[in-house]
């Protein structure tokens, strides 16, 4: 194994009678910057947590288990934080709170966070989860926060997310990306993404159900997307769903109210539009380099002889045309 031992990247799937294997096959590579690997004994996962070039680790946190760091630590160990060197931390789990443990007992600071729940959390489990990520250190260096969820058998209703549940991310100031992928719908207002907007100045990819609709009608407006690109230059990719036919608040001229910006990618809960025309006219005013609206899934059926947004990509087009100057008439 020792001709190995500058592979820079390596995943390991250890039976847990063989984990002591693994623990040899990790601690021959001194080089590894990336781990990928399933359930690891507390042997071997001491050792990660003090691996002296690993900066990316993707883990499977088993749902009963106890880490207790501080009782593992040995003089040979770095005096530094088990994982402080992790920037890309990636964790899954069959239950939300076994990722919330994990992280309390392990205080990491990455500046990429990506969990996975097999299972469809309680709400409170995903408040708990925020307010463990906001009392650590990592409100400090988190830069891309993920959070996925989700269900074999999805129930519904299911208790909407809103501003006071999120409330602790807020502090993340640094944040440049967030996609929350969960089973539950989002209630925010336009009010709420312009709090959004003024905690993360520096946020470039919003992502909410990657711009499905889980509930309907939505309180957010073009408007409230508006007012999110004010506070939020850098942002380039937007996935929200939004209600399109709520116009008002929009001022004639709609740039005025953005300025320059950098929105390319827009993507949009499939839902009825009243007036395409308008639609397309605010977002080419407001958001110039977007050149097509995507569209997300709806959990309702749409009729098909209702304008959708293929009518808003046609008139986006258009008025990509004249704005151009490729306008022919």
């Amino acid at each position: 194994m020792s001709s190995f031992n500058v592979i820079p990247s390596f995943r390991i799937r250890v039976a847990r009678t063989h984990q002591g294997h693994g623990v040899n096959v990790i601690m021959s590579l001194p080089r590894l910057q990336t781990l990928r690997c399933d359930q690891l004994n507390k042997a071997a996962i001491t050792f990660v947590a003090w691996h002296p070039s690993l900066t990316e680790l993707d883990i499977s946190i088993p749902s009963a288990h106890q880490y207790d760091f501080l009782q593992s630590s040995h003089p040979t160990l770095p005096r530094i934080p088990p994982f402080s060197q992790i920037k890309i931390f990636r964790m899954n789990s069959v239950h939300l709170a076994a990722i919330t443990a994990f992280i309390q007992a392990v205080q990491p600071s990455p500046s990429h966070l990506c969990i996975k729940a097999r299972r469809e959390p309680a709400l409170q489990s995903v408040q708990e989860f925020f307010n463990t990520l906001s009392n650590q250190r990592m409100h400090e260096s988190m830069q891309s926060l993920r959070v996925q969820s989700y269900s074999s058998h999805i129930r519904l209703p299911v208790a909407p997310i809103d501003i006071d549940t999120i409330k602790p991310l807020l502090r993340f100031s640094k944040l440049q990306e967030l996609h929350l992928l969960m089973v539950n719908s989002f209630d925010f207002s336009d009010k709420d993404l312009t709090t959004m907007g003024a905690s993360w100045p520096c946020l470039e990819v919003i992502s909410l159900n990657n711009g499905d609709a889980r509930a309907m009608p939505s309180a957010i407006t073009l408007r409230g997307l508006i007012l999110l690109v004010n506070k939020c230059s850098h942002l380039r990719s937007a996935r929200l769903a939004i209600d399109a036919n709520a116009l008002e608040g929009i001022e004639e001229f709609p740039a005025s109210m953005t300025g320059a910006n950098d929105l390319q990618c827009l993507v949009f809960a499939d839902t009825t539009i009243e007036d395409p025309r308008a639609v397309a006219l605010i977002v080419s005013l407001a958001f110039p380099k977007v050149e097509k609206i995507l569209v997300g899934a709806l959990w309702r059926h749409v009729p098909s002889d209702e304008p959708q947004w293929s009518k808003v990509n046609e008139y986006l087009e258009v008025f990509r045309l004249f704005r151009v100057g490729r306008w022919r008439i």
